[in-house]
């Protein structure tokens, strides 16, 4: 906390005063002033915690714990990726890629939110005989969630959509994608000309 200002000399109302006294009362306050008061300009900073109030505008400042609440709240996306090339797929399962890169979303988890883990691919088939598609979430390797659908021979696509909430607790986390053929024969295909995807947001605790 600041000192209170002081002023080396004292003055009475209705008598005179010398001069040289006021000229150093004045510097005094003004030093007072340069040393401790906040500047409008932000050039001399707070030395300790300032209390505040909940914001009512756009321009009010905001106390810590109206930005952590709203934080907590806040559903926000943790990372996006896509894959635009085609891909086949046998009964093997294989993690989706692109170009050598696993379609994958890594970020460090904290503990207790919850992730929803959203992967998606349009699949397609190359022969006339009707197949399952089997869509796969992995988180840090682990299979997390999976669905299948029957890809028509004869259609010109099946779009396979698979959804998690997962909370995997504090540090790094990698969710990656894998799919392969469940049912049926032929050969099925992750259509490049729609990309498949994963998305991954913190929709809180």
């Amino acid at each position: 906390m600041a000192s209170p200002v002081s002023v080396p000399h004292d003055f009475i109302n209705g008598t005179p005063s010398v001069a040289d006294n006021v000229d150093a009362n004045f510097n005094a306050i003004v030093g007072w002033i340069n040393s401790n008061a906040a500047h409008l300009d932000g050039s001399k900073a707070f030395t300790g915690p300032v209390g505040g109030v909940t914001p009512v505008a756009s321009g009010h400042l905001t106390p810590k714990s109206y930005v952590d609440n709203a934080i907590a709240s806040a559903s926000r996306v943790m990372g996006y990726a896509e894959q635009v090339n085609s891909q086949g797929l046998t009964t093997t399962p294989t993690t989706i890629a692109f170009g050598g890169t696993d379609l994958a979303v890594s970020f460090t988890a904290v503990a207790g939110r919850r992730y929803k883990v959203t992967a998606s691919g349009n699949f397609t088939h190359s022969s006339n005989i009707d197949a399952k598609a089997v869509l796969e979430i992995l988180q840090n390797g682990s299979a997390k969630r999976a669905g299948g659908a029957w890809v028509d021979a004869s259609a010109y696509g099946t779009e396979l959509t698979v959804t998690a909430v997962l909370t995997p607790g504090a540090g790094s986390v990698t969710y990656k994608v894998r799919g392969w053929v469940s049912a049926g024969s032929g050969t099925l295909a992750v259509d490049g000309a729609t990309p498949a995807y994963i998305l991954v947001e913190d929709i809180g605790t």
